[in-house]
Order: structure tokens, then C-alpha cells, then sequence
């Protein structure tokens, strides 16, 4: 019996042996199915973190040259604003320039008219003084109704007279013209000073002018003192007033 009991207690053993030995694998094979579930999760984790990693690097490399391009574009804009700034200020500089210079030519210009006026007065005024010394005078109207009247004495007198009729027609008619131009002679000064236009005295200075450009002198004011002092500069100043009093105004200087 007690052989009995021993093989019993020895069945139950090795019975419960390998009962713990299957709850061992079992345990075992869970665990390590357990241990390759984590890694696989960890694993997915990992390699969506890699790929994650992967595209932000790029992104980040993508960003970086899209900085550097930006700075290089941002500095060719800079220079871009720099040149123009410049080419504006240039254009300020030259436009004040312009705007210099052209108030300087208009106050040269006016100062030059101021002058011109002045040189144009001076010159009239030696060649009306000059006139009077000459008792220079023209006339004023009738002078040719007054040649006319002669001739037509003359002739009259030479058809009716005979051969002393011309000279009595002509004396007849040279006191009847002489009567018609009583009083209508002028001083050469006056008809200068007073009767010519503006027009006329300009043109009658610019005359002058060129008559004593020939004087070497710098200036007008010394060609006007140096014409006082020289009788041919003179005599070329009062013909050449008596050419434009003629040939201009039409009338008959006398002196």
C-alpha cells in the first residue's frame, strides 16, 4: 500500500511538473509575444519619427535656401532703390543747374538790354549834338510840292519869257516854294530826339554802331569819347545820320 501511495505521489508530480512546465512555455511564448507587439509598435513609431525627421530636414533645407535667395533678392532691390535714389538726386542736381543757369542767361540778357538802351540813348544823343553843331535840319513835309512849284517856274517862265523867262520863272517859283516851306524845316537833333519811333532810333543807333566798329574799343563809352575827338568818326556819324534820315524817313536834309 504504501508502494502505492509512493507511485501516486510520484505520478501527481511529475504530473504537476509538467503542468508547470506547459504554464512556463505558455508564460514564456506570451511574454514574448508581448515583447514583439511592443517592438513592432515601437518600431512604427520609430520609422514614422524617422520619416518625419527625414522631411522636416528637407523642409528645413528648402527654407534655407529660400532665405538665402530672399536675401540675395532683398540686396539687389536694395541696390536697385539705391541707383534710383541716386539717378533722382542726379536729376535734382542737373534740373538746378538748368534753373541756375537759366536765371543767370536772364540776368545777363536783361543786363545786356539795360545796356543796349543805355549805349542806343548815348549814341543819339552824340549824333544830335553833332547835328546842331552842324546846324543840321530836314523837312518835314511840303519839300517836294516846293521843288515841284521851282520847276514848274521855270518852265512856265521859259514858254512865256522867252530867253530870260527860266531864270525869272525859276526865281518866281524858288520864292513861291520858299514861301510853302516856311517854317516846316526841322533841326536834325529834334526829328532824332523827339519824331523818330522807337523802332527808327533803334535802327538808326544800330547804324551808328557799325559805323565806328571800326574804333578799337572795348567798350561804347570810349568809342563815343574817341568819336567827340575825331573828325572823321564825325563826319561818318552825321552821314550816316543824313543816309537814314534820307533813305528811311524820306525827308531832304539840308545843312
Amino acid at each position: 500500500m504504501l508502494s502505492s501511495m509512493v507511485k501516486e505521489h510520484q505520478a501527481k508530480q511529475v504530473a504537476r511538473k509538467e503542468e508547470q512546465d506547459q504554464r512556463r512555455k505558455a508564460a514564456i511564448a506570451s511574454s514574448n509575444e508581448l515583447t514583439q507587439a511592443l517592438v513592432d509598435h515601437l518600431n512604427v513609431g520609430v520609422a514614422q519619427a524617422y520619416l518625419n525627421q527625414k522631411k522636416l530636414d528637407a523642409e528645413a533645407k528648402q527654407l534655407h535656401v529660400g532665405a538665402t535667395n530672399f536675401a540675395k533678392q532683398t540686396q539687389q532691390w536694395l541696390l536697385l532703390i539705391e541707383g534710383f535714389s541716386s539717378a533722382l538726386k542726379e536729376l535734382g542736381d542737373v534740373e538746378n543747374w538748368a534753373r541756375s543757369i537759366e536765371n543767370d542767361l536772364r540776368s545777363v540778357t536783361r543786363k545786356f538790354e539795360a545796356r543796349m538802351v543805355v549805349h542806343t540813348q548815348e549814341l543819339l544823343e552824340v549824333a544830335s549834338k553833332l547835328a546842331d553843331q552842324e546846324n543840321m535840319r530836314a523837312t518835314v513835309k511840303g519839300s517836294a510840292k516846293g521843288a515841284l512849284v521851282c520847276g514848274a517856274g521855270a518852265f512856265i517862265g521859259g514858254i512865256l519869257g522867252g530867253p530870260v523867262g527860266p531864270a525869272v520863272g525859276g526865281t518866281a517859283g524858288a520864292c513861291t516854294a520858299a514861301y510853302m516851306a516856311k517854317g516846316k524845316f526841322r533841326p536834325v537833333s529834334q526829328i532824332i530826339m523827339h519824331d523818330m519811333t522807337l523802332r527808327q532810333r533803334q535802327e538808326l543807333a544800330d547804324h551808328l554802331q557799325r559805323a565806328i566798329q571800326d574804333i578799337d574799343a572795348g567798350d561804347v563809352m570810349i568809342a563815343i569819347s574817341l568819336v567827340m575827338g575825331n573828325p572823321n568818326m564825325q563826319k561818318a556819324i552825321l552821314s550816316t545820320v543824313a543816309r537814314y534820315i534820307t533813305n528811311q524817313m524820306h525827308l531832304q536834309v539840308i545843312d
